[in-house]
């Protein structure tokens, strides 16, 4: 996700476990408020639908959720 030019930064924790977790940090001008769903929705589909694309280092399970906490 690093690599995607609308990504800052991305961490990645919990490797090795039933869930993992991602924290990513857009650039400035993705950002949005978190109590914003519908942007973060948008924000979440765009990231993710290039990373499932063009990333071959992604090895994502069916129970794979990114989501708000």
């Amino acid at each position: 996700m690093v690599k995607d030019p609308r990504v800052r930064a991305a961490v990645m924790f919990g490797q090795g476990k039933f869930n993992a977790g991602v924290i990513i940090d857009p650039i400035p001008e993705f950002q949005f408020d978190d109590s914003d769903r519908q942007k973060f929705a948008e924000f979440r589909n765009l990231i993710w639908s290039e990373a499932l694309l063009n990333d071959a280092d992604w090895r994502i399970a069916d129970y794979f959720f990114l989501g708000i906490v």
